[in-house]
């Protein structure tokens, strides 16, 4: 069984690594988030992840489990982070470097995505890029 994870926000909710976290632990299995992601979580102070042990680790459920309990926003912000992530550059985008909600209601397969809902996911989007990148070696050695 794959590691398990308890990840909780001190006081309110709290957005970090595409998800939005709170007061209540949220399960989640260590193959659910990116190794840029899970550096995000643990370098927050606002954000507690402790390691699950035997009972509350097998609670957690599979990926498929979590998603049919979650609720509905936070379903569809994962949807539409994961289609940032696919946007091309050269079609999707706006004059200003946003995403077209077009484009994100065609990779999501959703009727209609708000642009509050693609603002919170390109933030989203843009802070784990920047993480990934500040994380890559620096120079291309060969």
């Amino acid at each position: 069984m794959e590691q398990r994870y308890r990840i909780s926000a001190a006081g309110a909710d709290h957005r970090r690594a595409g998800r939005v976290w709170g007061p209540e632990a949220a399960i989640v299995v260590a193959g659910d988030l990116t190794p840029v992601q899970w550096e995000m979580l643990r370098a927050d102070p606002c954000i507690a992840v402790e390691p699950c042990d035997g009972a509350e680790a097998a609670a957690g459920g599979t990926l498929e489990e979590q998603l049919a309990a979650m609720p509905l926003p936070e379903l569809r912000g994962r949807l539409i982070l994961r289609a940032c992530a696919e946007l091309d550059p050269d079609q999707d985008l706006t004059s200003s470097g946003s995403p077209l909600t077009a484009a994100l209601e065609r990779l999501t397969g959703l009727a209609t995505v708000s642009a509050a809902e693609r603002d919170r996911a390109w933030l989203d989007h843009v802070e784990a890029r920047g993480a990934a990148a500040a994380a890559a070696p620096a120079g291309g050695a060969a």
